[in-house]
């Protein structure tokens, strides 16, 4: 018997093979996702190619793009209702936090006057603390701490840029692509 398409494929890239257990406790027992699968990549030099290489071995009908070190501390149904949104044909990527405007500088986080959105909270060795834009909605650039999109528009605009070095701008290229072809 044939295993069943997991409805999510959470996917993230790590040196430690212990770096995503946090990641993987939180967002395991969602109620209504029991068809879960993680897959931690590895293969490539920059995020962008292990991100892609995570996309290319899962199986999931959506795909969630996250950095190993999150812990998503949301409702329980936060997940099933990601999904709900991200089904809709209008929506091309959903995340965090972003930006309603990307300056010249590509730096999503710097514009003023209210072009912020979304929410994230921090943590360090000695404290926490919460980074709150508000302005919830519509966005044109996204952080690529959480990034969750339908494999079809994946593919649509072609994954993420590996002519992108390191772990920087993938985000901001993959975004912002998807919301000109959304």
């Amino acid at each position: 018997m044939a295993a069943r398409q997991p409805i999510l494929s959470i996917i993230t890239c790590t040196e430690d093979s212990r770096g995503a257990s946090l990641l993987r406790n939180s967002l395991q027992g969602n109620p209504g996702l029991d068809d879960l699968e993680f897959i931690v990549s590895r293969k490539g030099e920059s995020i962008a190619q292990k991100y892609n290489a995570g996309a290319a071995w899962s199986r999931g009908k959506f795909l969630l793009f996250t950095h190993a070190d999150v812990e998503v501390l949301c409702s329980r149904n936060m997940l099933k209702r990601a999904l709900r949104e991200i089904s809709k044909p209008e929506m091309g990527v959903l995340g965090v936090a972003g930006s309603k405007n990307l300056n010249e500088d590509a730096t999503w986080w710097q514009p003023s006057g209210g072009h912020l959105s979304g929410a994230c909270m921090h943590t360090d060795s000695k404290s926490v603390w919460m980074t709150a834009y508000g302005n919830y909605g519509r966005v044109v650039v996204l952080d690529g701490v959480f990034l969750l999109v339908s494999r079809q528009v994946y593919a649509n605009v072609g994954g993420f840029d590996e002519d992108i070095p390191g772990y920087d701008f993938y985000d901001i290229d993959f975004t912002l692509r998807t919301h000109l072809s959304c």
